[in-house]
Formats: structure tokens, C-alpha cells, sequence
């Protein structure tokens, strides 16, 4: 019997394979149209709230991704996050910046809770986060979102940030 030491060297992967996609759907119809680069809420009236815009989350290169959370972390000052009591979800009765969520495509004009304000810390833990459920392994639900318009809204006034867990 040998005295022989053997030392195996197990690579690090700082998941070089991990990537995420964000596709938006058809509100009217829950057909998918695209990969999502930048959010275009349709324009609406001064305080209106603009067409829910349809999205879902997909995480490739993991086993399984959990925790999913969703989160402004920026907004025009003008544009502020409503106060009221919190849902099991992190979503309130009333506000600005509207969030649903739903396994199936739902057609919907438009939404009824709200998120509670903005994570400006950028945290995952943030109570500002919205829980979002799984529909797949690897995906999330539909996410459904919209904005109420202020006086002066321009493009960038509003950015959301997904954060999740993953195996």
C-alpha cells in the first residue's frame, strides 16, 4: 500500500453559463413577441395608468432558480411608491407602479395591487420586493406592470431588478 498523497483540483465556475431572459408577451393575447431590452409603457393620460405591459423571467444554464423577486430600485421623484398594508406577496391595495403575477395569462386592462415603494438600496431582502412564483423549474410567472404617468415622464423614469436564487 502506497503512502502517496493525490490532490484533485476542482475548477471554480463563476457561472459562466448562466444567462437570463426576459421575454414580454402580448397583453391582448398572451403570445410571446420578444426579448425584452427596455419596457415601453403604451402613453396614457396625465395620472392615468398606462396598459399593463406582460413579461416573464427565464433563468438558462440552472437546475432550478427559487425566491424570485422583483423590484423598483429607481424612480422620478414625481413618481412615489403609495403606503398601506403589505400582502403576503410584498404588493399594496394602492400606488403608482402597479405588479400582478399569475401562473396563467390573464387578459387585464389594468391592475390592482401596487408595489410598496422602491428598494433604493438595491437589496434582495428589501421589503419593497414583490414575491413572484415559479411556473417552470427554471421561469417565473407571468408578471404584469404599469405606471402611473406624471406630469412629465420621459423614458428611464422607472427600473426595475429581478433577483432570485438558483441551483
Amino acid at each position: 500500500m502506497s503512502d502517496t498523497i493525490q490532490t484533485i483540483t476542482v475548477p471554480e465556475r463563476p457561472y459562466p453559463l448562466v444567462s437570463v431572459e426576459l421575454n414580454q408577451y402580448n397583453a391582448s393575447t398572451g403570445e410571446a413577441i420578444s426579448a425584452v431590452k427596455s419596457l415601453n409603457f403604451k402613453y396614457t393620460t396625465v395620472s392615468g395608468q398606462t396598459e399593463p405591459v406582460v413579461i416573464k423571467m427565464k433563468v438558462r444554464g440552472v437546475t432550478r432558480v427559487s425566491n424570485i423577486r422583483v423590484a423598483i430600485v429607481n424612480a422620478s421623484p414625481h413618481i412615489v411608491g403609495a403606503i398601506g398594508n403589505q400582502g403576503s406577496d410584498g404588493t399594496i391595495g394602492t400606488g403608482n407602479f402597479g405588479i400582478e403575477h399569475s401562473s396563467e395569462f390573464a387578459v387585464k386592462s389594468s391592475l390592482t395591487t401596487f408595489f410598496a415603494g422602491i428598494n433604493s438600496t438595491e437589496s434582495p431582502s428589501s421589503s419593497y420586493n414583490v414575491s413572484i412564483l415559479n411556473s417552470s423549474k427554471t421561469g417565473s410567472e407571468f408578471v404584469y406592470l404599469t405606471a402611473k404617468a406624471g406630469a412629465v415622464t420621459g423614458a428611464g423614469f422607472v427600473t426595475y431588478k429581478w433577483f432570485f436564487d438558483f441551483i
